[in-house]
């Protein structure tokens, strides 16, 4: 087996973005283990950098190739001033006319450079394996070339998000239906293409090996999990919370999708605070996310004290905040039920119980079937938080569950991705 690998990876550390995590965090334990990785991303042009930079860097066995991307003002650097409104209608006119499919897709317009590197390092360094993780989608179609030039290289495809399985949410929603059916063929392709395909839920394997089930073997679930370089462990909940607040914590991103259930939720906070201030008048709410205004606005429209927004923290500090948290709190997207985040296994590898805002699906099954924490059932939110709130302030917030988190250590995973090299 060849222990080189090339990985196509768009938001690879320094580039910030949790589309760099999952490879990030392999390609760190994969390199313990002896391989040789070449890593194709977009250059950073952002002053930060990854919170996963420090996994990456300084490593002798890790090969950083960042590529200039095209049209990078459209896609990262929005401003509202007036010449920037108008090279950004050019640039979607100019990306409209040249592309089929989804021309919202970052990697499109990229695709030759990323596909002329990765030729190059392929040649250079006999490499047999390749990476390709997604999104952006449409990166596949580097893949697909490179098969073609390379027929016995070890396509990889690697879907840490759904393709045309929510064609309905996100960019894709504002595409014509000729443009959803291209980007419909080119999925297709490049899933009968691949030799092998992760996907981080059993909810898309499954999809996929239902469109192609003659080839079914070759999809596989490779969730993602926590770093135990990075768990915290505190019983501080009360001892360092001089004010004995308890905090339930959300850290990571709240999307235009759910204003709906987090008003329900804001709702339910000032009601139950009314209704039952011996439980309440001690909880607060605290997210840490970049500034959202259409969220803070849900807030203050009312007067709602007991939720409170921070600034976005450094990673190694926002671990110390949910070690020291009471419980930590996920709101998953609409047709989103099945996901299990990075966020998911951080939480749980604390012992933090966990409240999900979401519609019934698989997530929140496994969370009330292992005694996770509580899921928060739009319509029924009030209701779900009252019993959650009130089961956590008896003591509930350090149950055990019977979920086996230890089988989702990156080490581990890591480890079940080897049997996919060549």
């Amino acid at each position: 087996m060849s222990k080189s690998l090339l990985i196509i990876n768009y938001n690879f550390p320094p580039t910030p973005g949790i589309g760099g995590r999952r490879w990030a965090k392999f390609s760190k334990y994969l390199a313990k283990d002896g391989y040789e990785l070449f890593v194709i991303g977009a250059l950073n042009r952002e002053v930060k950098n990854s919170a996963w930079s420090a996994d990456v860097e300084n490593n002798n066995r890790i090969h950083y190739f960042p590529i200039k991307t095209k049209f990078y003002n459209f896609f990262h650097n929005y401003s509202p001033a007036f010449l920037n409104k108008v090279a950004y209608k050019f640039s979607r006119f100019r990306l409209e006319l040249f592309f089929k499919g989804n021309f919202y897709d970052k990697a499109l317009a990229s695709n030759p450079l990323f596909y002329k590197k990765a030729k190059e390092l392929i040649k250079n360094n006999s490499i047999k394996n390749i990476v390709i993780t997604i999104a952006p989608n449409r990166l596949v179609e580097v893949g697909l070339q490179l098969k073609k030039d390379f027929p016995d290289i070890n396509l990889i495809l690697d879907v840490r998000d759904p393709w045309n399985i929510c064609n309905e949410e996100w960019d894709q929603k504002y595409l014509t239906a000729e443009r959803k059916a291209y980007e419909l063929s080119i999925e297709n392709k490049a899933l009968q293409a691949a030799n092998t395909v992760l996907t981080v839920s059993d909810f898309i394997t499954n999809h996929y090996a239902a469109l192609l089930p003659s080839e079914k073997n070759k999809f596989v679930t490779i969730p993602n999990g926590y770093d135990t370089d990075e768990v915290f462990t505190s019983d501080a909940i009360v001892k360092t919370n001089k004010e004995k607040i308890k905090n339930i914590v959300f850290a990571g991103t709240l999307y235009d999708n759910v204003t709906g259930v987090f008003e329900e939720f804001v709702i339910a906070v000032n009601e139950l605070g009314a209704e039952m201030p011996e439980v309440f008048s001690d909880i607060q709410f605290h997210f840490y996310i970049h500034r959202l205004p259409q969220f803070e606005k849900i807030v203050s429209n009312h007067n709602c004290r007991s939720v409170l927004f921070f600034d976005h923290l450094p990673l190694s500090k926002i671990q110390e905040v949910i070690s020291q948290s009471y419980a930590c709190i996920l709101f998953l997207s609409p047709n989103y039920e099945f996901s299990l985040s990075t966020k998911f296994f951080e939480y749980l590898s604390k012992n933090k119980k966990i409240l999900v805002f979401s519609k019934p699906g698989l997530t929140p099954d496994l969370i009330q079937k292992n005694n996770l924490g509580y899921v928060m059932t739009p319509t029924t939110i009030k209701k779900d938080l009252r019993l959650a709130i009130t089961e956590l302030s008896s003591g509930n917030y350090n149950s055990p569950h019977t979920f086996d988190i230890g089988s989702y250590t990156i080490g581990n995973i890591s480890n079940s991705l080897k049997q996919y090299f060549k």
